[in-house]
């Protein structure tokens, strides 16, 4: 399924930056050593009835359980938070129009996390990018690649090179590099307007929301 694949990469993602994963019975957890946020820190349920007592708790807007786990999240203290996050999956399309002057120039580990000020842990399915308009480095994305399904995270055009359009055309030509993977896959926050936009011009659709409710404080 769809679903398990996109689990699984940002799994691999989720590792590649710092979170400690434990699958369960239930889904996952995550966990961040030092980034204490509900981003990084949360309970994934899939398809389970109830709820432990845990400070956050993720669930999907395709999961069948989802209005019995919230009735049970909010009758126990819970409160929802207004903003979640977004998965966007698109097939493979080479139709599309592409502006080759658009590339993508591989950084290894050690250079991106020097550049961007990150720690990051090694894994053999992500590979690092500075995104290029001719001679110019406008952007960076990473790409975890597996189970034919790409997921693009950290995408990001730099400040200088914002509302230019850049986003669209360079997002489209990352996609057409890795048009060998059957889906594409990527994330966002129901916040960040310029990004859905962007990725809904890319060819993407919405996929599910992932819901956070975390538990209210004592």
């Amino acid at each position: 399924m769809i679903s398990e694949k996109i689990i699984e990469n940002e799994l691999v993602w989720l590792q590649s930056i710092g979170c400690t994963i434990d699958k369960t019975t239930f889904g996952f957890s995550a966990e961040h050593f030092s980034n204490k946020s509900t981003d990084f820190n949360f309970i994934h349920y899939s398809n389970c009835k109830e709820s432990n007592k845990e400070n956050c708790v993720r669930i999907s807007s395709k999961d069948e359980k989802l209005h019995v786990i919230e009735a049970s999240l909010l009758s126990n203290r819970y409160l929802f938070e207004p903003m979640f996050d977004i998965n966007f999956i698109t097939k493979s399309n080479k139709t599309n129009e592409i502006q080759e002057q658009y590339f993508l120039k591989e950084i290894d580990l050690d250079k991106w996390c020097e550049r961007f000020s990150e720690t990051r842990a090694w894994n053999k399915i992500i590979k690092y990018y500075i995104i290029c308009n001719e001679e110019y480095e406008i952007g960076k994305i990473c790409i975890a690649t597996s189970d034919d399904l790409s997921g693009y995270y950290d995408f990001e055009i730099f400040k200088e090179y914002r509302h230019q359009a850049h986003g669209t055309e360079s997002l489209k030509r990352v996609m057409s590099l890795h048009e060998n993977s059957n889906y594409h896959f990527i994330q966002t926050w129901s916040g960040n307007i310029n990004a859905i936009k962007c990725y809904l011009k890319c060819g993407f659709h919405i996929f599910e929301n992932l819901y956070r409710y975390t538990l209210k404080s004592q």
